[in-house]
């Protein structure tokens, strides 16, 4: 079992998934219809069974658990990187999003309006902060992981500084959007674009920098 994808934060995140699907098939009627998916707007437009409603999201998290755990295995080889702890939190944050899905069906079941919309825009958000905060962190301990031969472990360093910092920022942008009454579709638009604006970044100045590399050589 690997330390680094089955870390507590990850493990606590399963039983808690597991938990709150359990307590919905003790308190939800077997005949209760539950939502499956919400539009752009958020509004469901989707309806299911409770059976297929809950599982769901359980055997999505599981999928993906042992998605990590094969990179982690076989492609990744995170034993070899100081940051190793900093991508099992990508499956932490998935983790996250399907948990707080888990809990607004259930609730949806038990008659209980939810915004998902600002819900997952606020679990997010949080994602994003805590990932942009430790990104920088990253380094290399294994001189066989190495960076790309265009750029030195510098400017790599540079590149996850800054796509830190964006992500940093969308976050907290999020953060507040999803506190105060931003519609659903802004506040699903904010979430993508906090998610791509960080990424977009970091490939341009990685290739600016690797154009200027190239230039002086």
């Amino acid at each position: 079992m690997s330390r680094v994808i089955f870390s507590r934060l990850n493990l606590l995140l399963i039983a808690a998934i597991a938990c709150v699907t359990i307590a919905g098939f003790r308190f939800l009627p077997a005949n209760r219809q539950l939502p499956l998916h919400w539009n752009w707007h958020g509004d469901i437009d989707r309806w299911g069974p409770r059976e297929l409603a809950l599982l769901a999201l359980p055997m999505a998290a599981f999928a993906i658990t042992i998605l990590f755990w094969i990179l982690d295995r076989w492609i990744l080889r995170l034993d070899e990187l100081h940051g190793g702890r900093q991508f099992a939190l990508g499956l932490s944050g998935t983790l996250a999003v399907f948990f707080v899905l888990q809990l607004t069906i259930i609730r949806h079941g038990l008659g209980y309006q939810v915004d998902v919309s600002r819900a997952m825009a606020f679990v997010a958000a949080l994602v994003f902060i805590v990932i942009g905060n430790v990104l920088p962190k990253m380094q290399p301990k294994a001189r066989r992981f190495s960076w790309p031969k265009s750029l030195d472990a510098s400017q790599h360093h540079r590149i996850l500084r800054l796509t830190g910092s964006i992500m940093m920022v969308s976050g907290f942008g999020l953060l507040i959007a999803s506190v105060f009454d931003v519609s659903p579709s802004w506040l699903n638009s904010g979430t993508i674009i906090a998610a791509v604006l960080p990424a977009a970044a970091g490939i341009a100045y990685a290739l600016v920098l690797s154009s200027a590399r190239a230039g002086n050589g």
